[in-house]
This record gives C-alpha cells, structure tokens and sequence, in this order.
C-alpha cells in the first residue's frame, strides 16, 4: 500500500513538474531579435514578419512605405521578442531578400482612433529604424523604443537628432 501511495505522489509531483515546464518553454527559447519598449507610453511596432512575407506584393527596405495592417503591442517599460526562434542574427535575417528590415513604432491612440489607410498615407508612425544586420549586431539583437545613444548614426525616420528632441519634450 505504501508503494502504491509513493508512486501516486511521484507520478503527481512528475506531471506538475512536466506541465509548469512545458508553460514556461519561452523562457528557454532563443530568440535573436528582441524589440524593448523604454518610454512611458504602450506603444505599437510592426516589421515584416513570416505571415507578410510570404503575401504576395510584399514590399522590403528600401521600400519604406508602410501598408501592411499588422502590428503588436509593447506595454511601456516591457519587451517582445521578434519573430520565431532563430538563435541567431544570420538565420533570422534569412527569412529577408536583404540584409536590412524597417521596423516601425506607431502611438497606440493613433491606431485605435485613425483609419489605417490615413495612417499609412500620412505616414503616421512616431519613429522607423532600418536595421541592417550589423546595426542589430552591434546593440545585440536588443531594438529599443526611444532611440538610445547606441543607435545615433543609423538608419531612422525621424533622424536621431529629432527623435531624442522630441522625447525630451
């Protein structure tokens, strides 16, 4: 009897264990792009992820131009992690034609209030940063929301200079 009441509480301890595992599996993925949000405000990002890529028409840096509806929200002071598990820089920059991705940050009210084609038409996002494999490379996969210091000198809509003015504000 005593055998049989040790293996019910080891098969119960085990599938516990198994099922807190198996809902914590993100935190051992790897991820090689990770977009942190530093302002005081829930923002939205958007970039060319799988589900857009394969579409067809799809347009890629250095095509600007923002038309896809698909963003995602960043709480402020949070993160999310960019695409599927890739581990590397090199593999998930193989999903892209080229080398460099435009990744867009739009304001949240703007999205709920504004219809999408105004907003692309007016190109009403708060900043674009295009991204080259070697930028990501040097800030570590890590995108943040503002531009830190890092980031002066890449590639961005509104440039660096007007991006830091207009958080300071």
């Amino acid at each position: 009897m005593k055998a049989i009441k040790n293996f019910t509480n080891i098969s119960l301890a085990t599938t516990i264990m198994l099922m807190t595992c198996c809902g914590c599996m993100d935190l051992f993925a790897e991820y090689a792009v990770r977009v942190q949000n530093n302002s005081s405000s829930d923002v939205f990002f958007s970039y060319p992820s799988l589900s857009i890529i394969y579409d067809d028409g799809f347009r890629f840096y250095p095509d600007t131009t923002i038309y896809y509806e698909e963003y995602h929200l960043i709480p402020r002071q949070d993160f999310r992690y960019l695409g599927v598990e890739t581990k590397s820089l090199e593999n998930w920059f193989s999903y892209f034609p080229n080398d460099t991705i435009s990744v867009f940050f739009l304001d949240v009210e703007t999205i709920e209030t504004i219809p999408w084609e105004t907003i692309c038409n007016e190109y009403l996002i708060l900043q674009r940063y295009d991204l080259s494999i070697e930028d990501l490379r040097k800030m570590n996969g890590y995108i943040t929301y503002p531009p830190t210091e890092e980031m002066r000198g890449m590639h961005m809509f509104p440039p660096f200079e007007e991006a830091i003015r207009t958080k300071q504000e």
